[in-house]
């Protein structure tokens, strides 16, 4: 570990009831969201308490992303091969 600061966000959310929740992500590591912007939570109607930030669209285009530049490496590399390059 570097010993610098570790930030963690916090979420204010309303649930479906119209309830005021607060709660801190459980990791590190969320940067890049608006301070004071909105975030996409999920939780269970039932248990608001278990709400945390939805990271899974963001996920899902980070692989998109590196499945792609692959491709692309992948697709280089075998043209250069089938050409003699």
């Amino acid at each position: 570990m570097d010993g610098g600061p570790v930030y963690f966000a916090v979420v204010e959310f309303v649930d479906a009831q119209g309830s005021r929740h607060t709660f801190q992500a459980g990791s590190s590591g969320v940067k890049g969201f608006p301070v004071g912007g909105g975030v996409p939570v999920r939780y269970l109607p039932e248990a608001p308490k278990s709400a945390r930030i939805d990271l899974r669209g963001r996920r899902l285009g980070e692989v998109a992303a590196r499945l792609v530049g692959g491709t692309l490496f992948l697709a280089i590399g075998i043209w250069m091969l089938a050409t003699g390059r």
